[in-house]
């Protein structure tokens, strides 16, 4: 019952051609908030996401399931506190992917998935050009968190990475990429990704994920770290439960790339993420999940990071807990091993409370329901003969 639920949707979300990581909503109950936020927020009517609506509203998105909306008082209502400025231009004569220049910052070239099968292996050619890709994101992520200092603001750092990305002739994909303002998603303490750099200087105690992608000869390059470029993930003096939620989530990343091999399920890297965060303490946003990429930044199969045992429970019991069910893990049911020549990102994300998220009105921020912090680390691998080769290491 549950993986038919889920392959569903996973197909589901395969025909839409993986175009974007903004949520599909349908509304729900009014929730609220136990903590208030620390970067511009939502005045009401956000986008609650909950286990429950898994079933209903299925997966939309290559990055995103589970969604359901909160309706009203949300939020303590200072949505607009914090300036967001226009994206910086785009230099002429710097190769555009097709939805740079769309009204909806969609294309018509990306809407099919059909040149591509899932988990396609890349040619050698198409290789070396994802890896050029990536060496450019992974400049730009270093340089963008040398900025993040006390002080700084997130758009001082949307400013040092898209300036870095446009001076090497790469295009910094995220601008437009269905509309988002910018070249870098900056998201601060219980934002968890998407969040859009606005003018709110960065204080001590803040952790700040910077998640950069640039777009290189009709290729894409993908590298999200939290924190600063010596790895510490932190500005000023970080509390202990924050550093621990920082260090075991890099943790996470680093021992789910050496599951990767030729051979390999897929679905074993949610189990070794799943099982040393909640081993930690810490738990395992399941809605967002890593993915296979190329000449689009979102191919599938999705490569989720929570993992539970296939469920054996006869059906009358399961039938007698639908409610409860409903709110459990879904089994991490993906399908197929991994190849050599195969390009995927790995990008768990973990929170020190629950991992029960909602979306601010701007359509992108997501954050933590609870107001707990959240941190992210992602690299773009290659699938080899000898293991997963990281090609988001910076040369700068």
């Amino acid at each position: 019952m549950f993986k038919n639920m889920f392959t569903t949707a996973s197909e589901g979300a395969r025909r839409s051609a993986f175009l974007t990581p903004k949520l599909v909503i349908r509304r729900n109950e009014q929730v609220k908030r136990r903590f208030p936020t620390t970067l511009a927020e939502d005045s009401g009517g956000g986008v609650h996401v909950t286990p429950q609506g898994s079933l209903s509203a299925g997966m939309s998105t290559p990055k995103a399931v589970c969604v359901t909306v909160g309706v009203g008082g949300l939020l303590d209502g200072r949505q607009g506190q914090y300036a967001v400025l226009p994206a910086q231009p785009v230099p002429e004569g710097i190769p555009k992917p097709p939805y740079a220049c769309s009204q909806d910052g969609r294309s018509d070239d990306l809407r099919s998935s059909e040149e591509e099968k899932p988990g396609e292996v890349q040619t050698s050619e198409a290789i070396e050009k994802i890896k050029a890709a990536c060496v450019v994101a992974a400049n730009a992520l270093k340089l963008g968190l040398r900025a993040a200092q006390e002080g700084a603001t997130t758009e001082d750092l949307d400013r040092v990475v898209h300036e870095y990305i446009v001076s090497v002739g790469a295009y910094p994909a995220a601008v437009n990429f269905h509309n988002f303002p910018k070249a870098v998603c900056a998201s601060v303490n219980e934002a968890v990704c998407h969040g859009i750099p606005n003018l709110r200087p960065l204080q001590s105690g803040d952790i700040i994920t910077l998640d950069c992608t640039a777009y290189v000869d009709g290729y894409f390059g993908e590298d999200s770290k939290t924190g600063d470029c010596a790895g510490t993930a932190m500005i000023g003096d970080v509390l202990p439960t924050h550093r621990k939620l920082v260090v075991t989530t890099q943790a996470c990343l680093e021992e789910a790339i050496k599951v990767v091999q030729p051979g390999v399920p897929i679905s074993e890297v949610g189990r070794c993420i799943h099982t040393l965060a909640t081993g930690r303490g810490f738990s395992v946003v399941r809605e967002f999940c890593g993915h296979f990429i190329g000449r689009r930044m979102h191919l599938p199969p999705l490569i989720s990071h929570v993992y539970r045992a296939p469920d054996t429970t006869p059906i009358a019991t399961k039938l007698c807990h639908f409610r409860r069910l409903c709110c459990l893990l879904p089994a991490n049911d993906t399908e197929g091993v991994f190849r050599s020549g195969q390009t995927l990102t790995i990008e768990p994300i973990l929170c020190e409370g629950a991992a029960d998220l909602y979306t601010w009105r701007d359509g992108w921020t997501i954050v933590t329901q609870d107001g707990g912090r959240a941190a992210q680390f992602e690299h773009t691998l290659l699938v080899t003969e000898k293991g997963a080769e990281v090609l988001t290491l910076p040369t700068v």
